[in-house]
This record gives structure tokens, C-alpha cells and sequence, in this order.
């Protein structure tokens, strides 16, 4: 078996080639053209632990739609590897603990039709490692049912969880465990329903921390034979069926039915499943479903947005909640929900007229998800969306366009370990039509990263406190100690450049001379704020005679474990008070501290 590496393919990094408008700036897209010039497409994407970029998706050449995964540069987008398998398409790609890739979904050939794929590629060299193919024997062409493989994860020893469909006579939602360092395959569970000529479908899986597999999907069930939103839940070490909750909608019909579609588990173990339901006549709900280690139901939440509403991707963010994305009412939509209880927190439409295929959430809580959006009826445009996770406020928005007239859309989504998010999918561009794209944006505004930086610390100067002193911490003392309540005014500066940290008049170099703490302004009682020069014993706020007084029947005294202050000399300071302590005092009486 072959794998071909298109010689011909173009692989352009570019943030300025295409027809941007000001609010489409972004760190860099890469665009990837199939010999074709045909609708290449990233349908997955992920990073390493550099920030280095993997894509999935295809790419169409002379004869066919490739299966397709790139490694990029996190910096700058350019390419490090590309790996192609003749007549196929990558849906999911997840990387182990060591940067391998494993990608899957599914290849063509002439004896067996389309089958069920997973393959194993080094991180650094994208060479392959292992592939496996598998057919489910039953009817292998269209219109019959196929093989295909819809998503893959792995458990913590790196082995991998591929979910999908078997076409075995029937349509079987299948569920693969293979060993990560041969792709052997350790065990396969077939998840049927109890309905006539079961038409079954795995869509996605999770592993939870005991190494048990969740996966989601559809199955048809006896006695109305129609689908319902399957969660299933196997032990990882042989793949037996632990429990299965089937999910009914009130109204489902033949014509509309009930699916799930994306699954994540918290670390409690819980499972939120996302999908939608049919709860009233020709009128799909997106759902949510949360479920218990042991599979039951804790809470179900239907949203019904009035027209086709559904559930395509969720994320849970590090409260606890759930947020799931997908179409609600009239186009796109991101929805929150409480972990507790179900409750919905807040819902945003983004875009217009447009879906929702992938959402993401970092460690603040804040969500990035992306889609498409349509600005009349032949522009369909690459969308990606910040929200602030608190109330679904749109921090940024930022749409990619290429020259030509085409389906563009963004399927998924990742934010890196910096917070930057990266988006993967498909833009029209003029001369080579669709092309797989991968973009990088800014978290924190969406904007470009070539703004200027002039101390090279990754902050733009116009949100950097010191712009010409690397500070990528931003300490600011003296604002947080204003923020606090203390008797000081905070100011812009960072500590890397403020020549008085804590804004208590004395600079911090007469500080350090004098061996009072730069950080700490007079304000308070000693040891809790009050710990700068000049000494304020009664915590007046002035230095007066009592501190003096207080010094002279100290003398030779050893200072620890008293407030370092009361030692200030400046020969330095030798860990006893003495007459020179007192000297520094006179000069400040009546003074103000702060």
C-alpha cells in the first residue's frame, strides 16, 4: 500500500496574498493545494507540545481526493512534513504523549470499496509507523452502506480509540482499541441497536481517567425503529459493554430523528454528550445530555432555537461547564451550561445565516469557536469567534476570504498552550479554487503577530506596560496594591521598568540603599504594608519622634525577628540596630509615608 507524496502540491504561507479586509488579519494562514486545483479541505487540527500545528482533511489530486496530514511550523506556518494516502479522507487526528500523529478516516480501493482507516505518523519526520485498514466485508459500494472511521482518541499509555461505522450486512457503530506502538488491534466492540436492519453510527469517543471508553453516536431501536442519541460506555481493557443510555426525543420521526454527535468527559468522570433530539413536530432541539460514571442521566437540556437546532461540538471548561456549538434558530450558535444542573448560562448567535463546526475553551474559560458565515447568498466566508466565557461576550471575530466565489468554512478549532487559536478548513482562492487552510490568531484580540514588539517578549507594545524591558510576566506592584485599597496610586508601569514599584514616593533605588522592601509601601501596620522607608512605628502614616524613640531602645539589638526595617543602615545594613538608624530618621520627621 502506497503512500504517495504529491510532488506537484503547492504549499503556500501567506497572511497577505489574499483579499483581506483590516478585521481578517491573522498570524499566518497556510493554504494547501492539491495537484487538482479541486476542494482540498482540513477537517480536524491539533498541537504539539511546541506549538507546532497537524492538520487532517484531504486534498484532491489528478485522480481523487487524497487522505491528507500536515505538520506546520507554530510560528510561522510553514511546512515541516506532509503525508498523503491515495483516495481517502482524514477526519480526526489526535497526537501521543511522545508527538506521534494518529489520523483516521477512510480510503478507497477496487476490491473492497471504501474502508475504515487509522494510521500512525512519526511527529518529527512524518514517516508512517503502522497503518490499518479495515473492510467490514459486507456490501462495499454505492449506494450501499460503507466503512468509515469518524473520529480517534487515545488513553494514556498511547494506545488508540478509533469510532466509526462497519458496513457488515447492516451498518454497525463500531468502536476499535489499537496497541500505539504496532497497531495491533486489541479489541473491537459493535454497538447495535435492537431496531429492524439497525442502521448504526459512531461519531466520536473520550477516554476517562480509569481508561474506560465513552463514545456517542446513533442507534435504531425497537419498537419505532427509529434513531436515538446512543452513549455507550466500554471497559478499556477488553472493550465489554459497561452501560448504554439510548436518548429518545418526544416527536422523532423518520424524517427527523435523534443523534449525537460530540462527547467529552470531565474529571469526575461525568460524560456530556451533544447532538440534537426531536422534541416537537419537524423541529429538531440541539441537546446536551450529562450522565454519570455509572450512566445515569444526572441532567438533559434541549434548546430549541425554533428550526433545525443542533449540537455538532462541545467542550467543557475548567469550572466544569459544558459549551456546545453547532446551528440554533437561524444559523450559528454557541451555548453554555451549567455543569451542576443543565441550566443554560447564556447562549450567542455568531455569524449570519451560518453553522458552527467546532468550539474550543482555555484554561480562563473563555471559548473560541468557528464555522462559516454568509454575507449574501454566494459568499460563504472561513469564521472564527472569541467569547468570553462568563457571558458569551464576543471578545473578536475575524473571517478569512479567499479571491474566488466558494465554499469557504472553518471546521475546527484548537488554542494552543499560549492561548493563540488556530482554525482549520477551507478557503476559495483564485487559480486553485478550495484549499485546505490552517490560520493562527492573537487569543487575545484576534490581531496579527507582526504588530510591533520592540523588546521581543511576544507583547505587542501597545498592551505592553514596559514596551522597550522584556516583562512577559507584566507585574505591575503598585497598581495592584492601588487595585487592593492601599493608600498609593497605581500607574502603567511594569516593575521591569518603574523606578518606584510600590508608588510610595521613595524610588527604589534609595530602597535598595537603605534596605527597605521596593515592593512594599508604607501604608498599614508594620509587617502588613508598613514595611518602607521612613519607619512608622505607630502606623500614623508619618514619621515622627515615637519612631525614633522606639529605635534608641533598641540599640544593639539584633534586628530578625523584627521587621527588617529597623535595620536601614547604609554601611549596609549589618543585622543590628544603631545610631545610624536614628541618623537616617531625623531628616523625615513629619514626613508622610505614602
Amino acid at each position: 500500500m502506497r503512500i504517495a507524496r504529491g510532488a506537484a502540491l503547492f504549499f503556500a504561507v501567506s497572511a497577505c496574498a489574499l483579499f483581506l479586509s483590516p478585521h481578517e488579519s491573522q498570524a499566518w494562514q497556510s493554504n494547501l493545494n492539491g495537484t487538482a486545483n479541486g476542494n482540498d479541505e482540513a477537517y480536524s487540527v491539533t498541537t504539539d507540545a511546541a506549538g507546532n500545528v497537524v492538520a487532517a482533511g484531504h486534498i484532491l489530486s489528478a485522480g481523487s481526493f487524497d487522505f491528507a496530514v500536515a505538520k506546520l511550523s507554530g510560528a510561522s506556518g510553514g511546512e515541516i512534513w506532509l503525508r498523503t494516502i491515495p483516495s481517502g479522507l482524514a477526519k480526526s487526528v489526535v497526537l501521543d504523549g511522545a508527538g506521534d500523529v494518529l489520523a483516521a478516516g477512510n480510503t478507497s480501493n477496487g476490491s473492497t470499496g471504501q474502508d475504515f482507516l487509522l494510521v500512525k505518523i512519526s511527529g518529527s519526520t512524518g514517516g508512517e509507523v503502522w497503518r490499518r485498514q479495515i473492510d467490514g466485508q459486507g456490501c462495499d459500494f454505492s449506494p450501499c452502506l460503507q466503512d468509515d472511521l469518524n473520529s480517534v482518541t487515545r488513553d494514556a499509555e498511547g494506545n488508540a480509540i478509533a469510532v466509526g461505522t462497519l458496513a457488515t450486512g447492516q451498518q454497525d457503530f463500531t468502536v476499535i482499541k489499537f496497541r500505539g506502538s504496532d497497531g495491533a488491534e486489541l479489541w473491537r466492540a459493535s454497538i447495535t441497536g435492537t431496531g429492524v436492519n439497525s442502521v448504526d453510527e459512531g461519531w466520536a469517543a473520550a477516554v476517562d481517567g480509569a481508561g474506560d471508553v465513552l463514545a456517542v453516536g446513533m442507534t435504531i431501536n425497537a419498537p419505532d425503529n427509529i434513531s436515538d442519541l446512543t452513549v455507550v460506555k466500554l471497559r478499556g481493557t477488553d472493550g465489554f459493554e459497561l452501560w448504554r443510555a439510548n436518548i429518545d426525543g418526544s416527536a422523532d420521526t423518520f424524517t427527523n430523528q435523534d443523534f449525537g454527535q460530540a462527547l467529552a468527559v470531565d474529571g469526575a468522570g461525568d460524560a456530556f454528550a451533544a447532538g440534537w433530539t426531536t422534541n416537537a413536530q419537524d423541529d429538531s432541539d440541539l441537546t446536551v445530555v450529562k450522565l454519570s460514571p455509572s450512566g445515569t442521566v444526572l441532567w438533559r437540556t434541549n434548546v430549541d432555537g425554533g428550526a433545525a437546532d443542533r449540537a455538532r461540538t462541545i467542550a467543557v471548561d475548567p469550572a466544569g461547564n459544558a459549551v456546545a456549538a453547532g446551528d440554533l434558530g437561524s444559523g450559528a450558535a454557541v451555548v453554555k451550561l451549567s455543569g451542576a444542573t443543565g441550566a443554560q448560562l447564556w447562549s450567542k448567535a455568531i455569524g449570519t445565516g451560518s453553522t458552527a463546526f467546532g468550539v474550543a475553551v482555555d484554561g480562563s474559560g473563555n471559548v473560541a469557536a468557528v464555522g462559516s458565515t454568509f454575507h449574501n447568498q454566494s459568499f460563504q466566508d472561513f469564521l472564527v469567534v472569541k467569547l468570553a466565557g462568563n457571558n458569551g461576550h464576543q471578545a473578536w471575530q475575524r473571517e478569512l476570504k479567499g479571491g474566488g466565489t466558494g465554499i469557504e468554512e472553518a471546521r475546527s478549532v484548537r488554542i494552543d498552550g499560549a492561548g493563540n487559536v488556530i482554525a482549520a478548513g477551507t478557503t476559495d482562492n483564485t487559480g486553485t479554487n478550495g484549499d485546505f487552510t490552517v490560520a493562527k490568531f492573537n487569543g487575545a484580540d484576534g490581531t496579527d503577530f507582526s504588530l510591533p514588539d520592540a523588546d521581543t517578549d511576544g507583547i505587542t507594545d501597545s498592551a505592553d506596560n514596559c514596551p522597550t524591558t522584556p516583562n512577559t510576566d507584566q507585574v505591575n506592584t503598585d497598581a495592584a496594591l492601588a487595585a487592593g485599597g492601599a493608600s498609593v496610586s497605581g500607574d502603567s508601569q511594569g516593575d521591569a521598568c518603574d523606578p518606584d514599584d510600590d508608588n510610595d514616593t521613595w524610588p527604589d533605588s534609595a530602597e535598595a540603599t537603605i534596605g527597605t522592601n521596593p515592593l512594599d509601601n508604607c501604608a498599614g501596620a508594620p509587617g502588613s504594608g508598613g514595611d518602607a522607608w521612613p519607619a512608622d512605628v505607630n502606623s500614623d502614616s508619618f514619621s515622627d519622634i515615637s519612631d525614633v524613640a522606639f529605635l534608641t531602645g533598641n540599640f544593639g539589638a539584633s534586628v530578625p525577628p523584627a521587621p527588617p526595617r529597623y535595620d536601614i543602615a547604609p554601611d549596609p545594613p549589618d543585622g543590628f540596630v544603631d545610631i545610624t538608624d536614628v541618623a537616617q530618621m531625623t531628616s523625615v520627621f513629619g514626613r508622610q509615608c505614602s
